[in-house]
């Protein structure tokens, strides 16, 4: 009896686990939200640019010289929450849920900051081109 109550128990355990994971998943941060973050992040880029007469070749080069604190968390539905962002010679989309930067000073989106997703935001946009 006592084995069929520990059972029961891990099973319904288990069964809410996997629903509040699902309910995370399908979770996400509303657009304008998203947005904001993104154009803060660009805002620091071109500010780093201005300041300093070159580019910044990386996100976290921004948070040493003191224009983001960190890169902000985005949470996209369907994705895990993130506040990375990946370095990339061009512009490609994986599919991550995260940020992408272009760094490579040679391709001709050098220096884009954006969404890595190939899902659509609230609008039919592409989270990727805004």
């Amino acid at each position: 009896m006592l084995k069929k109550i520990f059972i029961f128990s891990f099973s319904l355990f288990f069964l809410l686990s996997f629903l509040s994971f699902l309910v995370y998943l399908r979770s996400e941060q509303t657009a304008s939200q998203i947005v904001r973050k993104l154009s803060a992040v660009r805002l620091a880029f071109t500010l780093y640019k201005v300041n300093n007469k070159k580019d910044a070749m990386s996100p976290e080069e921004l948070i040493k010289a003191g224009y983001l604190e960190s890169i902000p968390a985005i949470k996209l539905k369907w994705k895990l929450a993130c506040d990375k962002a990946e370095t990339r010679n061009t512009f490609n989309v994986k599919n991550t849920g995260c940020w992408a930067y272009v760094n490579n000073n040679k391709d001709s989106s050098f220096g884009l900051f954006y969404i890595d997703s190939s899902a659509k935001d609230p609008n039919g946009r592409d989270w990727s081109a805004l």
